[in-house]
């Protein structure tokens, strides 16, 4: 039995997917033995972090490094900005 195929693409939040890739960073460098309480702990602190700093947001970095990387035309030879 086949499935349909579904060319349906999901929008994720800006900054999610750096987010993501930040934990499972953190998960295969620490492996921990229990990830769900690992990832309680871990986004615990990055909101912590958030909250007393406002600086270290993992999100908005990763939503202005895209943002860099997506606007800036500057390195494709050839083309005027």
């Amino acid at each position: 039995m086949s499935a349909p195929f579904s060319n349906t693409r999901l929008r994720v939040p800006p900054g999610f997917a750096n987010i993501l890739w930040c934990f499972s960073r953190e998960v295969l460098r620490l492996q921990p033995t229990d990830i769900l309480k690992f990832g309680m702990e871990y986004f615990d602190y990055l909101l912590r972090l958030r909250l007393e700093t406002g600086e270290e947001d993992v999100a908005k970095l990763g939503v202005m490094l895209d943002d860099r990387y997506y606007n800036n035309r500057s390195y494709m030879v050839g083309l005027s900005p």
